[in-house]
């Protein structure tokens, strides 16, 4: 696992422009499915802080990308953001 991991942030190092815009538009129109999904759910407490979460884990690597953080935390903030709005949509899925 640890070495995909430094294979692919090597490779996100080596084209940084290129793929900070697509994660830009992939983990934007992921996390406004979980999104879509957590208000068909209703709008308990509980999915309030889910909403809250993919929000602030999308916003955060946006603001990486826009503020030119180093690669490393740019694609460790991508990773949280993607593991996050899944996690979050096979949860809505399952549940």
């Amino acid at each position: 696992m640890y070495k995909l991991y430094q294979n692919s942030l090597r490779e996100y190092k080596a084209g940084a422009m290129g793929y900070c815009a697509i994660a830009v538009i992939f983990q934007s129109g992921l996390g406004s499915v979980a999104i879509m999904l957590i208000l068909m759910a209703g709008s308990t407490l509980f999915e309030v802080v889910q909403l809250s979460l993919v929000t602030i884990g999308c916003m955060l690597y946006n603001a990486a990308v826009l503020s030119q953080q180093k690669a490393k935390l740019a694609f460790n903030v991508l990773l949280t953001s993607v593991i996050l709005s899944s996690v979050v949509i096979v949860f809505q899925i399952i549940v």
